[in-house]
Protein backbone atom coordinates (compact mmCIF):
# COMPACT_ATOMS: atom_id res chain seq x y z
CA UNK A 1 0.00 0.00 0.00
CA UNK A 2 1.42 3.46 -0.87
CA UNK A 3 2.43 5.63 2.06
CA UNK A 4 1.30 8.93 0.59
CA UNK A 5 -1.40 10.18 -1.76
CA UNK A 6 1.42 11.36 -4.05
CA UNK A 7 2.72 7.81 -4.38
CA UNK A 8 -0.77 6.50 -5.20
CA UNK A 9 -1.41 9.17 -7.83
CA UNK A 10 2.02 8.69 -9.38
CA UNK A 11 1.25 4.98 -9.69
CA UNK A 12 -2.00 5.81 -11.53
CA UNK A 13 -0.05 7.95 -14.01
CA UNK A 14 2.79 5.39 -14.32
CA UNK A 15 5.29 7.94 -13.01
CA UNK A 16 6.72 6.04 -10.06
CA UNK A 17 10.32 5.98 -11.32
CA UNK A 18 12.34 9.10 -10.58
CA UNK A 19 13.28 9.49 -14.25
CA UNK A 20 9.65 9.59 -15.38
CA UNK A 21 8.60 11.84 -12.51
CA UNK A 22 11.40 14.27 -13.34
CA UNK A 23 10.26 14.46 -16.96
CA UNK A 24 6.63 15.09 -15.94
CA UNK A 25 7.80 17.69 -13.42
CA UNK A 26 9.82 19.57 -16.04
CA UNK A 27 6.93 19.54 -18.52
CA UNK A 28 4.49 20.92 -15.96
CA UNK A 29 7.00 23.49 -14.70
CA UNK A 30 7.75 24.72 -18.23
CA UNK A 31 4.05 25.43 -18.83
CA UNK A 32 3.92 27.54 -15.66
CA UNK A 33 7.25 29.34 -16.06
CA UNK A 34 10.18 28.21 -18.15
CA UNK A 35 12.51 29.28 -15.33
CA UNK A 36 10.97 26.58 -13.11
CA UNK A 37 11.93 23.73 -15.44
CA UNK A 38 15.24 23.14 -13.66
CA UNK A 39 13.76 23.39 -10.16
CA UNK A 40 13.02 19.65 -10.01
CA UNK A 41 13.83 17.88 -6.72
CA UNK A 42 16.76 15.54 -6.25
CA UNK A 43 16.27 11.79 -6.27
CA UNK A 44 16.64 11.75 -2.46
CA UNK A 45 14.03 14.49 -2.03
CA UNK A 46 11.65 12.68 -4.36
CA UNK A 47 11.99 9.51 -2.26
CA UNK A 48 11.23 11.45 0.92
CA UNK A 49 8.09 12.85 -0.71
CA UNK A 50 6.67 9.51 -1.80
CA UNK A 51 7.49 7.77 1.48
CA UNK A 52 6.06 10.55 3.65
CA UNK A 53 9.36 11.33 5.38
CA UNK A 54 8.83 15.09 5.33
CA UNK A 55 8.24 17.44 8.26
CA UNK A 56 7.36 20.61 6.34
CA UNK A 57 5.98 21.47 2.95
CA UNK A 58 8.53 21.72 0.11
CA UNK A 59 9.67 25.06 -1.30
CA UNK A 60 6.99 27.18 -2.98
CA UNK A 61 8.16 26.36 -6.52
CA UNK A 62 7.93 22.64 -5.76
CA UNK A 63 4.41 23.03 -4.35
CA UNK A 64 3.25 25.00 -7.40
CA UNK A 65 4.54 22.38 -9.83
CA UNK A 66 3.18 19.43 -7.84
CA UNK A 67 -0.25 21.09 -7.85
CA UNK A 68 0.08 21.59 -11.62
CA UNK A 69 0.85 17.90 -12.16
CA UNK A 70 -2.13 16.91 -10.02
CA UNK A 71 -4.81 19.62 -10.54
CA UNK A 72 -7.30 19.84 -7.70
CA UNK A 73 -4.81 18.57 -5.11
CA UNK A 74 -2.84 20.80 -2.76
CA UNK A 75 0.78 19.99 -1.97
CA UNK A 76 -0.22 19.29 1.63
CA UNK A 77 -2.85 16.77 0.48
CA UNK A 78 -0.38 15.07 -1.86
CA UNK A 79 2.19 14.58 0.89
CA UNK A 80 -0.40 13.45 3.44
CA UNK A 81 -0.73 9.76 4.44
CA UNK A 82 -2.55 7.63 1.91
CA UNK A 83 -6.27 7.00 2.45
CA UNK A 84 -7.96 4.41 0.26
CA UNK A 85 -11.08 5.48 -1.67
CA UNK A 86 -13.02 2.72 0.08
CA UNK A 87 -12.14 4.02 3.55
CA UNK A 88 -12.92 7.60 2.56
CA UNK A 89 -16.31 6.61 1.12
CA UNK A 90 -17.11 4.51 4.20
CA UNK A 91 -16.27 7.40 6.52
CA UNK A 92 -18.52 9.76 4.57
CA UNK A 93 -21.36 7.24 4.31
CA UNK A 94 -21.42 6.92 8.10
CA UNK A 95 -22.03 10.65 8.23
CA UNK A 96 -24.95 10.39 5.81
CA UNK A 97 -23.50 11.40 2.45
CA UNK A 98 -20.86 10.55 -0.12
CA UNK A 99 -18.18 12.61 -1.78
CA UNK A 100 -16.14 11.48 -4.71
CA UNK A 101 -13.77 12.64 -7.41
CA UNK A 102 -14.44 11.35 -10.86
CA UNK A 103 -14.45 12.47 -14.48
CA UNK A 104 -17.58 13.45 -16.39
CA UNK A 105 -17.95 12.44 -19.99
CA UNK A 106 -15.42 14.27 -22.13
CA UNK A 107 -13.29 15.49 -19.24
CA UNK A 108 -9.57 15.86 -19.76
CA UNK A 109 -7.16 13.67 -17.81
CA UNK A 110 -5.25 16.86 -17.05
CA UNK A 111 -7.80 18.10 -14.54
CA UNK A 112 -10.27 15.88 -12.66
CA UNK A 113 -13.72 17.23 -12.07
CA UNK A 114 -14.66 17.82 -8.45
CA UNK A 115 -18.03 16.36 -7.60
CA UNK A 116 -20.14 15.70 -4.56
CA UNK A 117 -22.91 13.15 -4.50
CA UNK A 118 -25.12 15.39 -2.35
CA UNK A 119 -25.57 18.08 -4.93
CA UNK A 120 -23.94 16.90 -8.15
CA UNK A 121 -21.26 19.53 -7.63
CA UNK A 122 -18.72 19.77 -10.40
CA UNK A 123 -16.08 22.00 -11.88
CA UNK A 124 -15.36 22.07 -15.61
CA UNK A 125 -12.42 19.93 -16.64
CA UNK A 126 -9.28 21.88 -17.44
CA UNK A 127 -8.02 21.12 -20.89
CA UNK A 128 -4.83 23.21 -21.06
CA UNK A 129 -5.34 23.69 -24.79
CA UNK A 130 -8.76 25.37 -24.41
CA UNK A 131 -8.81 28.89 -22.89
CA UNK A 132 -11.41 29.55 -20.20
CA UNK A 133 -14.41 31.52 -21.44
CA UNK A 134 -17.66 32.83 -20.00
CA UNK A 135 -19.10 29.32 -19.71
CA UNK A 136 -16.18 28.40 -17.44
CA UNK A 137 -16.84 31.51 -15.35
CA UNK A 138 -20.51 30.53 -15.06
CA UNK A 139 -19.58 27.06 -13.82
CA UNK A 140 -17.23 28.54 -11.22
CA UNK A 141 -20.09 30.70 -9.91
CA UNK A 142 -22.39 27.67 -9.87
CA UNK A 143 -19.76 25.82 -7.84
CA UNK A 144 -19.78 28.61 -5.24
CA UNK A 145 -23.55 28.33 -4.90
CA UNK A 146 -23.37 24.55 -4.59
CA UNK A 147 -20.78 24.87 -1.84
CA UNK A 148 -23.05 27.30 0.01
CA UNK A 149 -25.88 24.77 -0.24
CA UNK A 150 -23.62 21.97 1.00
CA UNK A 151 -22.42 24.13 3.87
CA UNK A 152 -26.02 24.94 4.83
CA UNK A 153 -26.87 21.24 4.72
CA UNK A 154 -23.81 19.65 6.32
CA UNK A 155 -21.74 22.41 7.93
CA UNK A 156 -18.14 23.48 7.58
CA UNK A 157 -16.52 20.38 9.08
CA UNK A 158 -17.66 18.18 6.20
CA UNK A 159 -17.31 20.68 3.35
CA UNK A 160 -14.09 22.61 4.08
CA UNK A 161 -11.76 20.21 2.27
CA UNK A 162 -13.94 20.07 -0.81
CA UNK A 163 -14.29 23.88 -0.91
CA UNK A 164 -10.54 24.38 -0.60
CA UNK A 165 -9.87 21.90 -3.35
CA UNK A 166 -12.40 23.54 -5.66
CA UNK A 167 -10.71 26.90 -5.26
CA UNK A 168 -7.25 25.41 -5.91
CA UNK A 169 -8.44 24.19 -9.31
CA UNK A 170 -9.71 27.65 -10.25
CA UNK A 171 -6.65 29.40 -8.83
CA UNK A 172 -4.45 27.24 -11.02
CA UNK A 173 -6.48 28.29 -14.04
CA UNK A 174 -6.12 31.97 -13.08
CA UNK A 175 -2.36 31.63 -12.56
CA UNK A 176 -1.94 29.85 -15.90
CA UNK A 177 -3.23 32.91 -17.78
CA UNK A 178 -5.03 30.52 -20.10
CA UNK A 179 -8.33 32.38 -20.53
CA UNK A 180 -9.91 34.62 -23.12
CA UNK A 181 -9.10 38.32 -22.59
CA UNK A 182 -12.79 39.16 -22.47
CA UNK A 183 -13.32 36.72 -19.60
CA UNK A 184 -10.43 37.91 -17.43
CA UNK A 185 -12.26 40.30 -15.11
CA UNK A 186 -15.24 37.97 -14.67
CA UNK A 187 -12.94 35.01 -14.01
CA UNK A 188 -11.10 36.94 -11.29
CA UNK A 189 -14.43 38.01 -9.77
CA UNK A 190 -15.79 34.45 -9.81
CA UNK A 191 -12.51 33.16 -8.34
CA UNK A 192 -12.73 35.76 -5.58
CA UNK A 193 -16.26 34.66 -4.74
CA UNK A 194 -15.21 31.01 -4.61
CA UNK A 195 -12.24 31.85 -2.35
CA UNK A 196 -14.53 33.86 -0.07
CA UNK A 197 -17.00 30.97 0.22
CA UNK A 198 -14.18 28.49 0.87
CA UNK A 199 -12.67 30.87 3.45
CA UNK A 200 -15.94 31.19 5.35
CA UNK A 201 -16.43 27.41 5.36
CA UNK A 202 -12.85 26.90 6.61
CA UNK A 203 -13.51 29.42 9.40
CA UNK A 204 -16.63 27.58 10.53
CA UNK A 205 -14.66 24.32 10.41
CA UNK A 206 -12.12 26.00 12.74
CA UNK A 207 -9.35 25.65 10.17
CA UNK A 208 -8.17 29.17 10.89
CA UNK A 209 -4.85 29.19 9.04
CA UNK A 210 -6.60 27.97 5.89
CA UNK A 211 -9.39 30.52 6.36
CA UNK A 212 -6.83 33.34 6.59
CA UNK A 213 -5.08 32.14 3.44
CA UNK A 214 -8.34 31.93 1.49
CA UNK A 215 -9.45 35.36 2.71
CA UNK A 216 -6.20 36.83 1.39
CA UNK A 217 -6.75 35.08 -1.95
CA UNK A 218 -10.31 36.41 -2.14
CA UNK A 219 -9.27 39.99 -1.38
CA UNK A 220 -6.46 39.86 -3.95
CA UNK A 221 -8.71 38.59 -6.73
CA UNK A 222 -11.64 40.84 -5.79
CA UNK A 223 -9.44 43.94 -5.93
CA UNK A 224 -7.95 42.93 -9.27
CA UNK A 225 -11.49 42.45 -10.58
CA UNK A 226 -12.78 45.65 -8.99
CA UNK A 227 -15.47 43.60 -7.22
CA UNK A 228 -16.34 45.70 -4.17
CA UNK A 229 -19.22 43.45 -3.09
CA UNK A 230 -16.98 40.40 -2.62
CA UNK A 231 -14.24 42.56 -1.11
CA UNK A 232 -16.68 43.82 1.54
CA UNK A 233 -18.01 40.35 2.31
CA UNK A 234 -14.48 38.96 2.65
CA UNK A 235 -13.57 41.80 5.01
CA UNK A 236 -16.65 41.03 7.11
CA UNK A 237 -15.50 37.41 7.31
CA UNK A 238 -11.96 38.46 8.23
CA UNK A 239 -13.32 40.79 10.90
CA UNK A 240 -15.42 38.03 12.42
CA UNK A 241 -12.43 35.68 12.41
CA UNK A 242 -10.22 38.29 14.08
CA UNK A 243 -12.79 38.74 16.84
CA UNK A 244 -13.20 34.99 17.28
CA UNK A 245 -9.42 34.63 17.69
CA UNK A 246 -9.35 37.37 20.32
CA UNK A 247 -7.90 40.11 18.09
CA UNK A 248 -10.67 42.53 18.96
CA UNK A 249 -8.91 45.74 17.92
CA UNK A 250 -8.13 44.26 14.52
CA UNK A 251 -11.76 43.21 14.13
CA UNK A 252 -12.96 46.76 14.86
CA UNK A 253 -10.51 48.29 12.39
CA UNK A 254 -11.40 45.85 9.60
CA UNK A 255 -15.09 46.72 9.93
CA UNK A 256 -14.23 50.42 10.02
CA UNK A 257 -12.44 50.18 6.66
CA UNK A 258 -15.73 49.04 5.11
CA UNK A 259 -17.65 51.88 6.72
CA UNK A 260 -15.06 54.51 5.82
CA UNK A 261 -14.93 53.32 2.23
CA UNK A 262 -18.42 54.72 1.67
CA UNK A 263 -20.98 53.72 -0.98
CA UNK A 264 -22.26 50.73 0.97
CA UNK A 265 -25.86 49.70 1.47
CA UNK A 266 -27.56 50.09 4.87
CA UNK A 267 -27.41 46.32 5.45
CA UNK A 268 -23.69 46.10 4.75
CA UNK A 269 -23.18 49.08 7.05
CA UNK A 270 -25.32 47.35 9.71
CA UNK A 271 -23.32 44.12 9.46
CA UNK A 272 -20.06 46.07 9.77
CA UNK A 273 -21.37 47.66 12.97
CA UNK A 274 -22.38 44.24 14.29
CA UNK A 275 -18.83 42.98 13.74
CA UNK A 276 -17.62 45.94 15.80
CA UNK A 277 -20.28 45.36 18.45
CA UNK A 278 -19.17 41.74 18.92
CA UNK A 279 -15.54 42.81 19.13
CA UNK A 280 -16.45 45.33 21.82
CA UNK A 281 -18.46 42.72 23.75
CA UNK A 282 -15.55 40.29 23.65
CA UNK A 283 -13.34 43.06 24.99
CA UNK A 284 -15.86 43.73 27.79
CA UNK A 285 -16.80 47.21 26.55
CA UNK A 286 -20.56 47.18 27.20
CA UNK A 287 -21.38 50.78 26.28
CA UNK A 288 -19.55 50.64 22.94
CA UNK A 289 -21.05 47.27 22.09
CA UNK A 290 -24.64 48.26 22.78
CA UNK A 291 -24.20 51.58 20.98
CA UNK A 292 -22.99 49.77 17.85
CA UNK A 293 -25.91 47.31 18.05
CA UNK A 294 -28.43 50.15 18.35
CA UNK A 295 -26.97 51.82 15.25
CA UNK A 296 -27.01 48.52 13.36
CA UNK A 297 -30.63 47.82 14.23
CA UNK A 298 -31.64 51.31 13.09
CA UNK A 299 -29.95 50.76 9.71
CA UNK A 300 -31.50 47.31 9.37
CA UNK A 301 -34.97 48.78 9.89
CA UNK A 302 -34.44 50.89 6.77
CA UNK A 303 -35.36 47.70 4.92
CA UNK A 304 -34.11 46.08 1.73
CA UNK A 305 -32.29 48.37 -0.69
CA UNK A 306 -31.54 48.08 -4.40
CA UNK A 307 -27.91 48.70 -3.45
CA UNK A 308 -27.79 45.54 -1.29
CA UNK A 309 -25.28 43.00 -2.69
CA UNK A 310 -26.61 39.57 -3.71
CA UNK A 311 -24.87 37.93 -0.75
CA UNK A 312 -26.82 39.99 1.81
CA UNK A 313 -29.68 37.43 1.88
CA UNK A 314 -28.50 36.06 5.25
CA UNK A 315 -28.57 39.46 6.98
CA UNK A 316 -31.98 39.18 8.63
CA UNK A 317 -33.58 39.89 12.00
CA UNK A 318 -32.58 36.45 13.33
CA UNK A 319 -28.91 37.03 12.45
CA UNK A 320 -28.93 40.37 14.27
CA UNK A 321 -30.79 38.97 17.30
CA UNK A 322 -28.43 36.00 17.50
CA UNK A 323 -25.37 38.23 17.42
CA UNK A 324 -27.00 40.56 19.98
CA UNK A 325 -27.79 37.66 22.31
CA UNK A 326 -24.24 36.32 22.01
CA UNK A 327 -22.87 39.77 22.84
CA UNK A 328 -24.92 39.91 26.05
CA UNK A 329 -23.53 36.50 26.96
CA UNK A 330 -19.96 37.75 26.42
CA UNK A 331 -20.76 40.82 28.53
CA UNK A 332 -21.78 38.55 31.42
CA UNK A 333 -25.48 39.36 31.10
CA UNK A 334 -27.09 36.10 29.93
CA UNK A 335 -30.45 37.17 31.36
CA UNK A 336 -30.80 39.67 28.51
CA UNK A 337 -29.24 37.40 25.93
CA UNK A 338 -31.35 34.28 26.54
CA UNK A 339 -34.68 35.68 25.17
CA UNK A 340 -32.92 36.87 22.00
CA UNK A 341 -31.16 33.55 21.44
CA UNK A 342 -34.31 31.60 22.29
CA UNK A 343 -36.25 33.49 19.61
CA UNK A 344 -33.59 32.71 17.00
CA UNK A 345 -33.41 29.01 17.89
CA UNK A 346 -37.16 28.49 17.90
CA UNK A 347 -37.56 30.33 14.58
CA UNK A 348 -35.01 28.09 12.83
CA UNK A 349 -36.28 26.31 9.73
CA UNK A 350 -34.92 23.71 7.36
CA UNK A 351 -33.36 26.41 5.18
CA UNK A 352 -31.72 28.21 8.12
CA UNK A 353 -27.93 28.36 7.59
CA UNK A 354 -26.22 25.49 9.39
CA UNK A 355 -23.70 27.77 11.10
CA UNK A 356 -26.47 29.25 13.27
CA UNK A 357 -26.29 26.13 15.40
CA UNK A 358 -23.64 28.23 17.17
CA UNK A 359 -26.50 30.30 18.59
CA UNK A 360 -28.16 27.11 19.88
CA UNK A 361 -24.91 26.07 21.56
CA UNK A 362 -24.60 29.53 23.08
CA UNK A 363 -28.19 29.36 24.35
CA UNK A 364 -27.55 26.01 26.04
CA UNK A 365 -24.47 27.42 27.76
CA UNK A 366 -26.37 30.45 29.04
CA UNK A 367 -29.30 28.39 30.29
CA UNK A 368 -26.90 26.20 32.27
CA UNK A 369 -25.23 29.29 33.73
CA UNK A 370 -28.69 30.53 34.76
CA UNK A 371 -29.48 27.05 36.18
CA UNK A 372 -32.64 26.94 34.05
CA UNK A 373 -32.45 23.16 34.03
CA UNK A 374 -35.75 22.34 32.33
CA UNK A 375 -35.18 24.75 29.43
CA UNK A 376 -31.58 23.60 29.16
CA UNK A 377 -32.74 19.97 28.93
CA UNK A 378 -35.16 20.86 26.10
CA UNK A 379 -32.42 22.60 24.09
CA UNK A 380 -29.92 19.81 24.83
CA UNK A 381 -32.36 17.21 23.55
CA UNK A 382 -32.88 19.18 20.34
CA UNK A 383 -29.12 19.24 19.80
CA UNK A 384 -28.75 15.57 20.73
CA UNK A 385 -31.36 14.57 18.14
CA UNK A 386 -28.99 15.77 15.39
CA UNK A 387 -25.66 15.60 17.21
CA UNK A 388 -23.89 13.88 14.34
CA UNK A 389 -24.92 16.60 11.93
CA UNK A 390 -23.96 19.71 13.88
CA UNK A 391 -21.29 20.42 11.29
CA UNK A 392 -19.87 23.63 12.81
CA UNK A 393 -16.56 23.19 14.60
CA UNK A 394 -17.17 26.48 16.39
CA UNK A 395 -20.36 25.04 17.84
CA UNK A 396 -18.58 21.82 18.80
CA UNK A 397 -15.90 23.83 20.63
CA UNK A 398 -18.54 25.80 22.53
CA UNK A 399 -20.41 22.61 23.42
CA UNK A 400 -17.21 21.04 24.75
CA UNK A 401 -16.76 24.05 27.02
CA UNK A 402 -20.39 23.70 28.10
CA UNK A 403 -19.75 20.06 29.04
CA UNK A 404 -16.86 21.19 31.28
CA UNK A 405 -19.07 23.94 32.68
CA UNK A 406 -21.91 21.59 33.65
CA UNK A 407 -19.46 19.25 35.37
CA UNK A 408 -18.67 22.13 37.70
CA UNK A 409 -22.36 22.61 38.53
CA UNK A 410 -23.08 20.29 41.49
CA UNK A 411 -26.85 20.92 41.27
CA UNK A 412 -27.15 20.11 37.56
CA UNK A 413 -29.48 17.16 36.89
CA UNK A 414 -27.72 13.95 35.91
CA UNK A 415 -29.98 13.59 32.86
CA UNK A 416 -28.79 16.94 31.52
CA UNK A 417 -25.16 15.98 32.18
CA UNK A 418 -25.63 12.75 30.24
CA UNK A 419 -27.34 14.50 27.33
CA UNK A 420 -24.60 17.12 26.98
CA UNK A 421 -21.94 14.41 27.23
CA UNK A 422 -23.69 12.48 24.45
CA UNK A 423 -23.72 15.54 22.19
CA UNK A 424 -20.01 16.17 22.63
CA UNK A 425 -18.99 12.53 22.22
CA UNK A 426 -21.11 12.12 19.09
Amino acid sequence: MPRTMLKALLREKHLTSYRRFKRAYQEAARKLDKNLADSYPSDATYKRWVTGRVKNLPRDEHCVVLEAIFPGWTAAELLAPYVSPEKADDHLRRRGHTARVDRPAGASDAEPAITNGCAGMSLPSWNPEVPADQSYVTQVRVTSQQLIELDNQWGGIEVAGLANRAFRVVRQRVHSGNYLPGAERDLYSAGAELAEVAGWIAFDADRQALATELNHEALHLARLAGDKDIEHLTLLNAGMQAGYLGRTRESILIAQTIIDGGRISPRVHAMSLIRQARAYSRAGSRADSLKAFNQAQSLFLDGVSESDPAWAWWIDAHEIDGQHGAAYSELGDPGRGIPLLYGVVKAAKKETPRYRVVFTARLLSDLIKAQAWRDAQDIAEELAANAGGIGSARAVTLLARTADQINRQPTAPSTLRDTVRHIVQT
